[in-house]
Order: structure tokens, then sequence, then C-alpha cells
């Protein structure tokens, strides 16, 4: 083989393991239109197989631990996300190697929160959890890493360690974002947008927060 065909073939693989995508969600119904029943939804994840996910019933004066049903290969596992009884808003799902990520949004409208989690492949053992801050989230994965969005909050997430490469809190205040999908570009720039105002942009590997100024001139791919 040519050294030349060996380059494009590793820079084929490069462009495949960077690939940015929307993280899947599951279609919850909204609380107000949701009955006291499960609500059962299937992932495919990473194209490979499909998990279902059942979210428990939730009735008034329940009690007990916020818990995920996922059935993977005819087996189910109970995985508990948190102590006390929540409701469950919104649920992702995404597959790295041997970890099942999971990014959701818990809780009523004054006081959601949107967490993630990573859990091993087969025995479902949490590996870790990350408090995310505030609702409304969006969730665009790249590679190893998590673009992830919510009301005032914007982050870059190490999906292998649980840890932020960067974050930045307080947005809603300082700059009236409210959350919006991240969209990168092909300079390296994350564009986070926002339907209150000007765009939040960011740069992907830093973290700081550029000038829309600066930035308007690039390319932002779907």
């Amino acid at each position: 083989m040519s050294r030349f065909k060996y380059v494009l073939i590793i820079c084929f693989l490069m462009s495949m393991s960077e690939k940015l995508y929307a993280v899947e969600k599951c279609q919850i119904p909204p609380i107000e239109e949701r009955e006291i029943k499960p609500y059962t939804c299937s992932v495919k994840l990473d194209n490979k197989e499909d998990l279902e996910f059942t979210v428990p019933a939730l009735s008034v004066g329940d009690k007990g631990p916020t818990t995920l049903l996922v059935k993977r290969n005819g087996k189910t596992h109970r995985i508990t996300l948190q102590k006390d009884r929540e409701e469950i808003c919104d649920l992702f799902a995404d597959r790295l190697g041997d970890l099942l990520l999971i990014f959701y949004e818990i809780g009523d409208v004054e006081g959601a929160r949107s967490i993630a989690e990573a859990y091993s492949i087969p025995d479902f053992k949490r590996k870790w959890k990350t408090d995310l801050s505030g609702f409304s989230l969006h969730v665009v994965r790249k590679g190893n890493f998590a673009f992830i969005s919510t009301v005032g909050f914007a982050a870059k997430l190490n999906l292998r360690s649980g840890k932020f490469s960067w974050r930045h809190k307080g947005l809603y205040e300082s700059r009236k974002y409210n959350g919006g999908r991240p969209v990168i570009d092909n300079k390296g720039v994350v564009r986070f947008s926002n339907v209150q105002g000007e765009d939040l942009i960011i740069d992907e590997k830093t973290g700081k927060i550029l000038d829309p100024a600066s930035a308007g001139k690039t390319t932002v791919k779907p």
C-alpha cells in the first residue's frame, strides 16, 4: 500500500471517530400530558444495538428512589438515578465503547436540573455522575466529548472521566442565554444557539467565549 493511500485511510478513520451528532432522545411526554403509567422507548446505540428504557410510573405520594429500567438482550437491569423520588422529564442515551451514557432532566419546572451518568456494559455499574445544572437540556457528542447546554449553562464534558474540559455558569444573568443545541464549525468554534438574543460562541479547545463578530464568518455544520 502506498503512503498516500495509507494517509487517506487514517484521515478517514479519524474523521469518523470525530463525527459530531446529537445524542438520541427518548420521546417521553411532557409531565402535564403524562398519564400515571410507565413509559418505554428504544434507542439505538452506535447503530449496533437497541436498548429499551422504561421510565416507571410516578404517583402522588410515591416514595423511594428514582429508577430507570434498561432492557438489553432480553434481560432487564434496574438503575437507581436518585435516592429520592422525582420525575424524569427528558432522557438522552448514547454508547461510548463499554460505557452507556445517560443524560437526563429531572424534577419540576422550578427545581428542574440536568445530570449526566455513565454505566459499564454489560453489568450496568455506575462509573461516574456529573451535575449539569439547569433545565432545557441539549447534548451533542464528538468522539470522547459531549457539548452540553441548559438554560444559563454551556460546557464540554469528557465522557471517559465525567469531568469538564470547560464550563460556563450564570450565562442567563450575564448574557440572557437560555440554552440551545450546540453546533460546531470547521475552525474549532462551538456555537450555542439562543432564541432570546445573540448566539453563544465558544472556542472548542480553550472554552474561551468569543466575540460574535470575530466568529461570524465560519461555516456551521448541521
